[in-house]
């Protein structure tokens, strides 16, 4: 049986990989809505974005992120742009709106010594 990788996290315990891109995506998610509430509209679109340009961040994640980033866009008078985050067909595509990571995904790089890359190249024998 093969053992999940762990991450040094310190000060708190080792972490796999998936709990460190759904904590990632989970801050990213609340650093977006504090931006909303703190009227700091640039930092909520910047945050939204880069979210939604995680491809590891699961549907409900998206999902926030399109609410956030449309209302800030709102808020800087980008209306169209803003309803096209809010487009039915966009959220449609998303499966569940459930936060819960895409499995094979995290465990491909579970399973790989580094994350987000190619898995590792088999070693020849000998040599």
């Amino acid at each position: 049986k093969e053992e999940t990788k762990l991450y040094p996290a310190p000060p708190g315990n080792p972490m796999r990989i998936g709990d460190m891109i759904a904590l990632k995506c989970s801050i990213l998610t609340a650093a977006a809505y504090v931006s909303l509430c703190l009227n700091d509209f640039v930092s909520a679109k910047n945050y939204a974005t880069n979210l939604l340009d995680e491809p590891r961040a699961s549907s409900g994640h998206k999902y926030l992120a399109r609410l956030y980033l449309s209302e800030s866009l709102l808020a800087m008078n980008k209306i169209e742009l803003a309803l096209n985050q809010l487009d039915a067909e966009m959220i449609k595509n998303e499966n569940d709106l459930s936060f819960k990571m895409p499995i094979t995904t995290i465990d491909k790089e579970e399973k790989s010594d580094t994350p987000e890359i190619t898995p590792p190249i088999p070693k020849g024998k000998g040599k």
